[in-house]
């Protein structure tokens, strides 16, 4: 009868012990290809962008610009993080403004925009 108990407890809980450590794995699993979706995408990006100049016979020079405009922008503001952040619905208007003069803060200490007050600030980096 002691046995029979144990049987039970083990036939239950041994699947269910299953089931939630496949859980924890897939959810480890999701928040790594979520942490690397951006640089998975520039991948993606970057050899289409590799085989088009190959295809289209461009000369060699010109396609290490390329990649080398590819490279800062990952390196630098990347392309699909700033599609993605500034599409239409993600930010309200002024957190966007806000975000942009982060992002362009190099530009907003200008001395000809510091000098067009900041309504002309925010139409620039708009």
């Amino acid at each position: 009868e002691d046995n029979l108990g144990s049987f039970i407890l083990v036939s239950v809980f041994g699947p269910v012990g299953c089931v939630i450590v496949a859980m924890l794995i897939a959810a480890v699993v999701r928040e790594q290809d979520l942490r690397y979706a951006l640089d998975i995408a520039h991948e993606e990006n970057k050899v289409w962008v590799k085989h088009a100049l190959e295809n289209l016979n461009v000369p060699a020079a010109l396609q290490r610009r390329v990649e080398s405009l590819h490279y800062f922008q990952r390196m630098s503001h990347d392309h699909e993080a700033i599609t993605h952040l500034f599409r239409q619905g993600n930010l309200s208007a002024p957190l966007e403004d806000a975000i942009r003069i982060v992002l362009y803060s190099n530009v907003v200490k200008s001395p000809v925009l510091v000098n067009g007050g900041p309504n002309y600030v925010l139409e620039v980096v708009r």
